[in-house]
């Protein structure tokens, strides 16, 4: 489980996409996710109306004003971000991937924003979103996109959003509490596929699969003569 080092992958599938000419860094994203087209923003006041639309431009560099719901301090949004089912306390964190793509689409759009976009870097839900934007604008689940563009060309055998059975022996796993401090270690379940491919923290992979992925982007995205 790799968990956050999935955005770099789907920052670069972005990426690809933006080199397609199939999608611009300044799109807004209600282009791609049409429940983001009135998003409001939250305020001392209460909720006000975005002063711009936020772009795949902001997803990427995490100015969207978009939230992680385990992070956040703004407890309305924080409570939007659970009821939504974007954020579990207590539970499990950064696991939204019972959730489909659709769904997340959807609901994304109906919670308020923290700040106003681009005027804030707030770590947060920007890379889930992005791949949503990525299955929009390619008409592609996230996890086949990546392997037919990164994973297969780079022979990254052993990254994807879940692990087969027939690799699941080679899943490596937490002791169930914590020795030092008697803490439960709850994981993400890769044992099936997910409802949605997470872009923020779903992938799984191997330290060798992520050098070579590393080792592409550190030569100016060519790799043994696959060019990313």
């Amino acid at each position: 489980r790799i968990y956050s080092m999935t955005k770099p992958l789907v920052s670069v599938a972005i990426m690809l996409l933006v080199e397609d000419g199939v999608i611009q860094l300044t799109d807004p994203v209600a282009k791609y996710i049409p429940s983001m087209k009135d998003v409001k923003v939250s305020s001392a006041s209460g909720d006000v109306a975005a002063e711009r639309a936020p772009t795949v431009q902001d997803l990427l560099r995490h100015t969207a004003g978009l939230a992680y719901g385990e992070i956040t301090k703004n407890e309305k949004v924080k409570s939007a971000l659970v009821t939504a089912g974007f954020a579990k306390p207590g539970v499990i964190d950064f696991d939204a991937r019972d959730m489909t793509g659709p769904q997340q689409v959807e609901r994304i759009g109906t919670i308020p924003l923290i700040h106003q976009p681009g005027t804030v870097w707030e770590y947060s839900l920007a890379s889930d979103i992005l791949g949503r934007v990525v299955e929009a604008a390619s008409g592609k689940r996230l996890g086949d996109f990546l392997a037919e563009r990164v994973f297969v060309p780079l022979r990254m055998t052993d990254t994807a959003f879940f692990v087969p059975g027939a690799k699941a022996g080679r899943l490596a796993e937490p002791f169930d509490k914590d020795p030092a401090t008697g803490t439960s270690n709850k994981l993400i379940d890769v044992s099936k596929q997910p409802g949605n491919d997470s872009g923020g923290a779903g992938a799984v992979s191997t330290a060798m699969d992520y050098l070579r992925f590393a080792q592409m982007l550190l030569n100016g995205g060519n790799l043994e003569g696959q060019r990313i």
